[in-house]
């Protein structure tokens, strides 16, 4: 079994070697990493080529968004599954894409996991810790979702459906997994441990206009996936993340 990790950067000179190294030291020997550069303009591309030995497709050219460079990473792949590790964000050890394979191959019949996120602050300290135990489908009606970071999928889920909507400024991620999880209703488990330690800062978390946008989009992709909502429930779905922040 081969695995895909995409990365999606532009203009993180300051923390994408961290990123590269925390794929490339990973104990499991069969991955094809691609890293998808959206034309950088500091030292980004610079830092890549340092690895470009131990990364399998490097592409560096101007995207019109987040969601068009990862559908761009999800067309050339070849792994069997597939996952995203944005620039900033880290495998928590250095055995989690052997972990995530040993569940694939326990059962053939599964289509995708996901597991919990620890989210760290530029000192590296643990801010925020997303269990998604109790998860489950009909959360998708008041904004809730897996986190995405630790979702992997066969790449053949993909070929069967749509990629992600490029009409989406930040919430294309929630509209794919309402139509992977509702629509397609892939064949999914939860992993009990922390896969990925992201940085905060992320594009949905920059302040009250990101907050209102993503409120917008999720609204949308319930609507456009025929799933009963209201703003009330999506507005406060914050209510439910309290207890995430440590």
């Amino acid at each position: 079994m081969k695995v895909t990790i995409i990365t999606v950067c532009k203009n993180v000179e300051t923390v994408i070697e961290k990123t590269i190294k925390s794929v490339i030291e990973q104990d499991f020997p069969y991955i094809e990493y691609i890293v998808i550069d959206g034309g950088s303009t500091d030292h980004t591309h610079s830092v890549i080529l340092k690895y470009q030995s131990q990364i399998n497709v490097i592409i560096q050219e101007t995207d019109h968004s987040l969601y068009e460079a990862l559908n761009k990473g999800i067309k050339i792949s070849s792994g069997d599954v597939i996952g995203f590790l944005h620039a900033g964000d880290i495998f928590n050890e250095i055995d989690t894409i052997s972990t995530i394979v040993n569940e694939f191959k326990s059962n053939v019949e599964l289509d995708a996991l996901f597991s919990n996120v620890v989210f760290i602050n530029d000192n590296n300290k643990p801010v925020r810790l997303i269990e998604s135990e109790k998860w489950n489908v009909n959360k998708f009606s008041i904004g809730l979702m897996p986190p995405h970071p630790s979702f992997y999928c066969k790449r053949l889920v993909y070929s069967q459906s749509s990629l992600f909507s490029e009409n989406y400024k930040i919430a294309a991620d929630f509209e794919l997994l309402i139509r992977l999880f509702k629509i397609q209703k892939i064949n999914f488990k939860y992993l009990p441990k922390v896969t990925i330690r992201m940085k905060t800062g992320g594009i949905s978390n920059r302040g009250i206009f990101s907050y209102f946008t993503k409120t917008n989009e999720i609204k949308r992709a319930l609507n456009e996936n025929q799933i009963k909502s209201n703003y009330f429930l999506i507005f406060f779905r914050f209510l439910f993340k309290i207890k995430q922040y440590i």
